[in-house]
């Protein structure tokens, strides 16, 4: 008989397994970033492997990213090697709202699903990036951290292969 301190162990340890490394499905993405500006704005930054085409952003706020989101957006024009979407106002942009099931709560978490012609990519964001910041998780480190913007948006996108 296992023991509610065993099976949360166990829990916690499949959660981790399900978000640990980029490329793979179930696994968060390291060309996904959440930017706070020193103004205040929050932006979703999404680094393109060259020939994919994002299809459908999904942001809602849980810990889960499958969950229903708050939010989803549409992507119809053709996008470079960065994708660039303020969340709190994405109707100004050139992006089609598909849905909107809820206000979106600019505060963590946050999940980002990304739904492209030929994969997806996604990742949970426990915590919010202090003003002047970006926060992402580097593939090679696995824990997020918060950098000055300019780190994330000169560096080519993650796991082109």
């Amino acid at each position: 008989m296992i023991r509610a301190s065993q099976s949360a162990i166990l829990l916690l340890s499949i959660l981790v397994m399900v978000a640990s490394a980029c490329g793979e499905p179930g696994l968060p993405s390291s060309n996904i970033a959440l930017e706070r500006t020193s103004d205040g704005r929050v932006l979703m930054l999404y680094r393109i492997c060259p020939g994919i085409q994002p299809e459908r952003i999904s942001v809602g706020n849980s810990l889960d990213r499958w969950s229903e989101p708050s939010v989803e957006l549409l992507v119809h024009e053709k996008v470079g090697s960065l994708l660039e979407v303020e969340l709190s106002s994405p109707a100004e942009q050139q992006l089609e709202i598909d849905k909107v099931n809820r206000p979106l709560e600019m505060e963590a978490p946050i999940f980002v699903r990304i739904d492209t012609d030929s994969i997806g990519d996604g990742i949970v964001f426990t915590a919010m990036p202090p003003p002047g910041f970006l926060r992402y998780e580097p593939f090679d480190s696995r824990q997020q951290r918060d950098v000055r913007p300019a780190v994330f948006r000169l560096t080519p996108a993650d796991n082109c292969d």
